[in-house]
């Protein structure tokens, strides 16, 4: 655990060496309720890094429903988003975008991609694969 990636002023991330964090914070426009931490720890599931998310000091396993409720997040609090691992650039730009995005997976991205997977009778959003 060196040094942290933070969005830059460019709008583009750096790359993230072997054993760095990347890291994003975001504002969460929406409640986390049990929808949206489904939809969250189902698409952490996905990621081969290890995923945390944070809220005032308390951290949760991104892979786990019960740890994201327990943060509490209410409509405009900031979240932060921790990954470390080979992909972790871009589970931090994939769970971000899914917290900024109202928690919807995007048909096309490469998280929709990965979630196509989970089982057709899942409902809504949350099955990327019926779009």
């Amino acid at each position: 655990m060196n040094d942290t990636v933070e969005r830059e002023d460019t709008g583009r991330d750096r790359a993230v060496e072997p054993g760095e964090i990347a890291r994003r914070m975001v504002r969460c426009p929406d409640w986390l309720n049990l929808r949206a931490a489904c939809i969250v720890a189902a698409a952490a599931e996905k990621i081969g890094s290890a995923v945390v998310v944070t809220k005032g000091g308390v951290m949760a396993d991104a892979r786990s429903v019960i740890d994201l409720m327990a943060l509490g997040v209410e409509p405009g609090e900031t979240l932060e988003i921790l990954a470390e691992g080979e992909d972790a650039a871009e589970a931090v730009r994939a769970l971000a975008a899914l917290v900024t995005g109202n928690f919807e997976v995007r048909a096309g991205t490469p998280l929709a991609a990965s979630m196509a997977t989970l089982s057709p009778g899942l409902p809504g959003k949350l099955n990327a694969g019926s779009r």
